[in-house]
């Protein structure tokens, strides 16, 4: 069994639930490394914000970390996605005053990503919501739009803008540029997750003296950059060779390849 209910081996939720009808909860998308979830206190302590935000009540962290640990002790490597939503409730928008949060989780192998990304300008806007920005609601139809545009194998990631056309995330990713060894990252104010490996690799380049600004960008910054670069938590960092339309890059340069060395140790990988 690869799935959990409440921590209850299941494969099955109810057609109640508010997660299902409106998208009322929030989720996280965790790497299994040797049967370990490395990032995972930052995860928690994302959920719980998320939670606060939406007003839904935060699962025991201590189950929490009890449920995660027990799946990932089974399996060497793969994902761990955990769904946090209000429960179940009848028709109508209106949150039961008695409602209480349900755990959804389910272990999936770990995808297989290509050294160097290919993407593309998404023509699907990110729609601009500050009570919504930065947190990973289940709502990601923008997204889910988005990754429709195209079929190309060979093309990996599709980058996404805002309604006022400024460069956000990647559609699974957020996104970096480096600009004479400026490292620079959208503003995630307004659209956009706060991605986890991308609140790591910031204190990570500052640590190593790395300059970091978070900033509007617009699609002249990307043509402008000397590299661009994507981030997860299931791929860690993952340089853009090529934006289909925009321009080529070069091979990164030795800032990247010093804050890839330092992430690879997070995942105990070979770079």
């Amino acid at each position: 069994m690869n799935t959990w209910v409440d921590g209850i081996p299941c494969e099955q939720v109810s057609v109640f639930d508010r997660g299902l009808q409106f998208g009322d909860g929030l989720f996280e998308t965790m790497r299994i490394v040797d049967a370990d979830v490395p990032l995972l206190d930052r995860h928690i302590q994302r959920l719980s914000a998320g939670c606060e935000r939406l007003g839904i009540a935060m699962p025991d962290e201590d189950i929490l970390r009890r449920e995660v640990n027990c799946v990932a002790s089974l399996h060497t490597n793969g994902v761990l996605k955990l769904i946090v939503n209000r429960g179940d409730s009848r028709r109508g928008y209106r949150c039961p005053q008695d409602s209480h949060s349900k755990r959804v989780m389910y272990y999936s192998e770990l995808p297989v990503y290509p050294r160097e990304f290919t993407a593309r300008i998404c023509r699907m806007p990110l729609s601009q919501n500050k009570t919504l920005a930065g947190i990973k609601h289940l709502n990601r139809l923008e997204q889910v739009l988005a990754r429709r545009e195209w079929d190309d194998p060979e093309i990996h990631e599709g980058i996404m803008l805002d309604v006022d056309g400024m460069v956000i995330e990647g559609i699974s990713s957020n996104i970096f540029l480096l600009h004479q060894g400026l490292l620079l990252t959208p503003k995630l104010d307004r659209s956009g997750v706060t991605g986890i490996m991308r609140q790591l690799l910031m204190e990570i380049a500052q640590q190593q003296g790395l300059r970091c600004e978070i900033s509007t960008v617009n699609k002249e910054a990307l043509i402008s950059a000397d590299a661009v670069f994507l981030t997860n938590s299931l791929m860690g960092m993952r340089p853009v060779s090529r934006i289909i339309g925009l321009r080529d890059y070069s091979a990164p340069g030795r800032e990247y390849q010093k804050i890839n060395r330092l992430i690879c140790n997070y995942f105990k990988e070979k770079i």
